[in-house]
C-alpha cells in the first residue's frame, strides 16, 4: 500500500474515531444533564412528600399510642372485674358474719345471767 493511501486511511480512521468520540461525549453530557435533572426532581419530590411522611409518622405514633391505651384499658377492665369479684366476696362474708353475729346475740339474750 502506498504511503499516501496509508495516510489517507489513517486520517479517515482518525476522523471516524474523533466523530464517534464527539458523539459519545455528547451522549455522556446529555446523560449527565438528564441525571442532574432527575436528581433535582427527586429532591423536589422528597421535599413535596416530607409533610406526608410527617403525617404518616404522626399517624403511626398515634396508632402506637392507641394500641398502648387499649392495652391499658384492657388491664384496667381486668382489674375492675377482679375488684368487683372481691367486693362480691366481701359482701358475702359480711352477710355471713352478720348472720353469725345475730345468732350469737340471740343466743346470749336468751341465756340467764
Amino acid at each position: 500500500m502506498p504511503k499516501k493511501k496509508l495516510v489517507q486511511a489513517i486520517e479517515a480512521a482518525h476522523y471516524v474515531v474523533e466523530n464517534e468520540t464527539d458523539i459519545a461525549v455528547g451522549q455522556i453530557e446529555l446523560l449527565e444533564r438528564l441525571t442532574h435533572n432527575a436528581i433535582g426532581q427527586c429532591s423536589d419530590f422528597a421535599e413535596d412528600i416530607r409533610p406526608a411522611v410527617a403525617v404518616v409518622g404522626g399517624y403511626a405514633a398515634a396508632k402506637e399510642q392507641m394500641i398502648e391505651a387499649e392495652t391499658h384499658l384492657d388491664t384496667l377492665e381486668s382489674t375492675i372485674a377482679s375488684l368487683e369479684h372481691l367486693v362480691e366476696e366481701l359482701d358475702q362474708w359480711s352477710t355471713e358474719l352478720q348472720v353469725k353475729i345475730d345468732r350469737l346475740q340471740d343466743s346470749t339474750r336468751h341465756r340467764p345471767i
